[in-house]
């Protein structure tokens, strides 16, 4: 008898590495959620928080986006600057829902260098947006 071998020979898939982890999206998603419900909190509507909270929202989305991309150093490196970006961002929220301070003050302590709200870093992260436009990674 003859040895059975199959005329097509099919390769395996290839698994492609993905910018970012299981592990890392699933602790973005669950970061977003909490999120989700810090902002159901009535001190959430202060005037001055809203950038804050609207470039928070538009980072956590943009690095969630990213875990569909395939791994890049250079894509890595962007996907960390959000994380970089998102720190203080998160204190600033929390401090000021949460344990009422004044957001100025919260500034401040923050990004001591800087001495007024217009000069905060929040302007060159509101900008960032280059970044999002070059790699499709949110959808604002």
């Amino acid at each position: 008898m003859l040895p059975v071998t199959s005329v097509f020979k099919v390769p395996f898939p290839v698994k492609r590495k993905s910018v970012l982890s299981g592990k890392e999206l699933k602790h973005m998603q669950r970061k977003a959620r909490g999120f989700g419900r810090l902002l159901k909190h009535p001190r959430k509507n202060t005037p001055e928080l809203q950038k804050y909270i609207l470039k928070l929202r538009t980072l956590q989305q943009a690095f969630i986006q990213c875990a569909k991309r395939p791994f890049m150093m250079n894509m890595r490196k962007i996907v960390d600057s959000y994380v970089e970006m998102m720190k203080p961002l998160e204190d600033i929220l929390i401090r000021v829902i949460l344990r009422n301070e004044d957001v100025k003050i919260v500034c401040r302590q923050q990004w001591p260098s800087q001495t007024n709200m217009g000069g905060t870093p929040i302007n060159k992260i509101m900008s960032s947006c280059q970044f999002h436009q070059k790699w499709r990674c949110c959808t604002h």
